[in-house]
């Protein structure tokens, strides 16, 4: 029996070789693009019309229905672009895709929502507008940290005292494009 345990173990390692070989040489493009890359060409249209701040390309495809307003930007994160914008901090188009009735509530891939990374870095024109359009401000992470507890965490005060003047919240649904890794 320890001779067919030895030669079962053999050929997980064998395959295991195998696997990384095939990957590293080969590269199987459908999975590369769920991988970190420096290089633009794994980059959506859309991520990279919000890096540049080019609202008017934005415009443009929403207006005409190439692009909806709640699609994926980026493969990895599973974020869209009001991810994106509060991220990058493009305060144009962010304005533009809440007008245009981006969902405040989705949480991208990490479990985060445009509120909590807003909070978290400190956007306190986006908290503002994401608390108007009706954002749970008492909602959490996946970690049980609310947004009043990220602005804590990252010293962003301007933050802490506009989610510590709200009170009592009804509850609003939250929508995962993706299930958490947790």
């Amino acid at each position: 029996m320890d001779y067919l345990n030895h030669a079962f173990d053999y050929f997980n390692d064998w395959i295991a070789w195998y696997r990384h070989m095939a990957y590293y040489y080969i590269g199987y493009h459908a999975h590369e693009y769920r991988l970190q890359s420096a290089s633009s060409k794994n980059k959506s249209k859309k991520f990279v019309a919000v890096r540049d701040n080019d609202i008017e390309e934005i415009q443009a495809n929403l207006f005409n229905g190439n692009w909806q307003v709640n699609d994926i930007v980026s493969i990895n994160n599973m974020t869209t672009m009001l991810h994106e914008a509060v991220v990058l901090d493009r305060r144009s188009i962010f304005d533009f895709l809440l007008r245009q009735g981006a969902d405040p509530n989705v949480r991208d891939r990490n479990g985060m929502t445009p509120l909590l990374k807003a909070a978290a870095l400190g956007r306190e024109h986006m908290v503002i507008e994401l608390l108007k359009c009706g954002v749970n401000p008492h909602h959490r992470d996946p970690h049980g940290f609310t947004p009043l507890q990220k602005a804590i965490l990252h010293e962003e005060w301007k933050v802490v005292t506009i989610l510590s003047g709200l009170g009592n919240y009804t509850k609003s649904p939250t929508t995962w494009l993706w299930p958490p890794d947790i």
